[in-house]
């Protein structure tokens, strides 16, 4: 089945998927952000607060500053920030996995079953969150090589030489291309997490063998998915600009004053962010389902030549042997004709997340 019908026939069921997932992941966040700076606040005023006792009103700014900037850099202060952004980090990390996850798996289903379900978005976002909250953080420790490149350059801006500068603008630059290599190189992973089930590691792995292998395909994928997110949101913005022209003409003929003014623009933030928050999803949906689509399509033989369909990998139908294939694309309308696998082989089973002997 081609992207366009894909698209036209699973879209909307995928767009409400992601709309009620990050939904909920947006009540999550808004929970945890209130509850650390709500419970950051009071540890750091307990901790502080003996410390503040020290200002007098009889105090320059100078010296008031100077008991404060103490006060911050005490060792309780220190620690009780280092820890409170440990757990931000990591609370705000867990539901952002889990809506991954959950964008990913439906559009897995999508792709692979040509059949979409809302419950699918919760059902496996929640089985691998765990799962994609390590391959955050696995490639977070990839990107420390891109952060190192960068940070070495900004001293470099500031000399007064102009090699300096030219050493930093040359080191700058290849901060960025690596940062997109990398990024290139770990895009399919989360997809063969789940499409496949595998290890994160395998999947990082095999993202990266697919990248060495298929970078024309790799880079396609981003490309188009890069044009189509532009696009989008230019129509996006130019619907902002004509609401927002329309309800500053409405806000400067009223005849209310200032506050028929501030009728008319809170009503026109509230529009923006109901175009935001519906914008979102599509963007999701849209992306995500191609960049899927076209692993299906052209990229997955390369790392699971079992499979029926797609492109003949160069050089024969096993081009990475080491990887067992996890699961077969079989549907109703398309019974697979070309696996040479027997009857006792097994495949993944989608629904159960386990192996399943093909009947």
């Amino acid at each position: 089945m081609s992207y366009s019908s894909l698209l036209k026939k699973h879209g909307l069921k995928i767009w409400l998927s992601n709309f009620l997932g990050n939904v909920a992941t947006s009540i999550v966040i808004g929970v945890i952000t209130f509850i650390l700076v709500f419970g950051g606040l009071i540890l750091i005023g307990a901790t502080a607060g003996p410390l503040l006792m020290g200002l007098d009103q009889n105090m320059t700014e100078e010296e008031m500053f100077r008991v404060i900037d103490q006060s911050l850099l005490a060792p309780g202060i220190a620690l009780s920030i280092l820890i409170l952004f440990v757990l931000f980090f990591i609370l705000i990390l867990l539901p952002t996995a889990f809506q991954t996850a959950g964008s990913i798996a439906v559009a897995v289903e999508a792709a692979a079953f040509n059949r979409s379900d809302v419950g699918t978005f919760f059902s496996k976002g929640f089985k691998y969150t765990g799962k994609m909250f390590l391959f955050f953080l696995l490639s977070s420790l990839l990107y420390l090589a891109v952060f190192v490149v960068g940070g070495i350059a900004f001293p470099f801006f500031a000399t007064d030489n102009g090699g300096g500068i030219i050493l930093g603008v040359l080191l700058t630059l290849a901060a960025i291309v690596l940062a997109v290599l990398l990024g290139l190189a770990l895009m399919h992973a989360p997809v063969i997490l789940i499409a496949e089930h595998t290890k994160v590691t395998q999947a990082i792995s095999k993202s990266f063998y697919l990248f060495k292998k298929a970078f024309g395909r790799v880079f396609g994928s981003a490309f188009y998915a890069f044009l189509i997110t532009a696009g989008l949101f230019v129509i996006y913005f130019i619907v902002l600009l004509i609401f927002g022209s329309v309800f500053a003409g409405f806000s400067a003929a009223g005849t209310g004053g200032e506050e028929a003014a501030a009728i008319f623009s809170l009503i026109g933030n509230l529009v923006g962010m109901a175009l935001s928050w519906v914008v979102g999803p599509v963007f999701t949906t849209i992306t995500s389902l191609l960049i899927i689509h076209r692993y299906f399509k052209y990229l997955r033989h390369w790392i699971n030549p079992h499979v029926p369909g797609g492109e003949s990998a160069p050089g024969g139908n096993h081009p990475n042997t080491d990887f067992k294939p996890s699961f077969s694309i079989k549907t109703d309308a398309e019974p697979s004709q070309h696996s040479n696998r027997s009857d006792s082989d097994e495949t993944f089973n989608w629904d159960t997340d386990g192996p399943e002997k093909n009947q």
